[in-house]
């Protein structure tokens, strides 16, 4: 999610103080399932592909080790210098599957892993839910980037003991649309029982309890006069 640090604002990680910056948008949509893993299950060591303002800034406030593997040079310079002087993060800068998955393995076993790049999500989906306790999904419900047609849902090759969790809706409106909205999802891998049945049918709950108040900046549908005007 690539958004003016201007336009973003602060929220709270209830229980913890962790201080959050995200604006309300969909990029943020996925933030409600990782504030409550930080929360319950407490990882020390993760490991994300594609960072932002929101997932990375949670994990270097609340988590030991941070790792973030970004594919866009420009960006991850934009990241650099947000979060460069913190210890305990660390910027894997490179593009190609094989510096996806290689970055991976030298990470050595990650508490948690997030998925959030650009191209190559089914595949890096695939080789973290080999050895990774958590994984965590963010718009899983759209197209493999680099195969319109092909549903990343439908590329997952989920292990025996791994339950999936889908979040499908967390809701996302836009203002100025007439009955326009959307449902970005957010998919949780997870191996632990407890944190299955923590999460398992929790969509209602979570939004409550962190109320984010999920608003595009426009509406995607070309059918709708707004398409093409930015809304304030």
């Amino acid at each position: 999610a690539r958004l003016p640090a201007e336009r973003l604002h602060a929220v709270h990680l209830q229980g913890k103080g962790v201080a959050v910056r995200h604006r309300d948008e969909t990029c943020a949509s996925h933030m409600p399932v990782l504030m409550e893993l930080v929360e319950i299950a407490r990882p020390k060591r993760v490991l994300e592909f594609g960072c932002g303002y929101y997932s990375t800034r949670l994990f270097v406030d609340a988590c030991e080790e941070v790792v973030s593997v970004e594919e866009d040079d420009a960006w991850a310079e934009e990241m650099r210098a947000l979060y460069g002087a913190r210890p305990n993060w660390r910027l894997a800068p490179g593009r190609g599957l094989p510096i996806a998955l290689g970055a991976l393995r030298d990470f050595g076993k990650a508490d948690l892993v997030l998925i959030d790049g650009d191209v190559y999500r089914a595949e890096e989906t695939n080789a973290a839910l080999e050895s990774a306790p958590l994984v965590v999904g963010h718009d899983t419900q759209g197209w493999q980037h680099d195969a319109p047609g092909v549903f990343l849902r439908d590329r997952y090759r989920v292990p025996l003991g791994v339950a999936q969790v889908d979040f499908e809706q967390f809701p996302v409106s836009y203002p100025g649309c007439a009955g326009c909205s959307d449902r970005p999802w957010t998919t949780l891998f997870a191996r632990d029982p407890g944190v299955v049945a923590h999460f398992r049918d929790a969509e209602a709950r979570l939004y409550e309890k962190y109320r984010f108040p999920y608003v595009h900046q426009r509406c995607p549908n070309p059918a709708c006069g707004c398409m093409h005007k930015e809304l304030r």
